[in-house]
């Protein structure tokens, strides 16, 4: 069942991805790509709320994807430093060099992770903050969203200019 896994991450995931899993181990490798899962699927859920379509659509979920993930990993457990290695490890594994690590693109990625590890860590702190609580996760992404988006957003902010 073990090499199932293996295969699947490794035929998933880019050699730099691949690495950090080893080096977390294959039960957080697989709560980390869950995380990863669950914020697209939110920020695609979020995204269609708000009826928009075309860039303007690709951009917010892009922006909301990388920032609810690295919220996601705190939130399960991961540390500030784990989370922002594995948002790297993808970034490296990005082979088109209009995208890729260096880019725009990746710099607007980079940026909402660390929006992302930063209100992770004020939200984990908290002392309501239930890591085992079924909704917390639910509430996490709209927290995000809510605190870093809009004209209510006066501190760290999403960059919406990626895709």
């Amino acid at each position: 069942m073990k090499e199932k896994h293996c295969e699947r991450i490794t035929n998933t995931l880019g050699p730099h991805q691949v690495s950090w899993c080893l080096s977390v181990g294959l039960s957080n490798c697989n709560k980390a790509l869950a995380a990863s899962m669950q914020a697209t699927a939110f920020a695609e859920e979020y995204t269609d709320e708000l009826g928009l379509t075309g860039n303007p659509r690709e951009q917010m979920q892009n922006a909301i994807r990388h920032a609810t993930w690295m919220a996601l990993l705190l939130v399960r457990g991961f540390t500030s430093e784990e989370a922002m290695s594995f948002g790297a490890a993808h970034e490296l594994d990005v082979l088109d060099p209009d995208l890729g690590v260096g880019s725009f693109e990746a710099n607007v990625d980079f940026h909402n992770n660390l929006v992302g590890v930063t209100y992770g860590k004020l939200i984990t702190s908290g002392p309501e903050f239930d890591r085992k609580h079924e909704d917390y996760n639910t509430s996490v992404v709209k927290w995000i969203v809510t605190h870093s988006y809009g004209p209510e957003c006066t501190g760290l902010c999403l960059d919406l200019r990626g895709t």
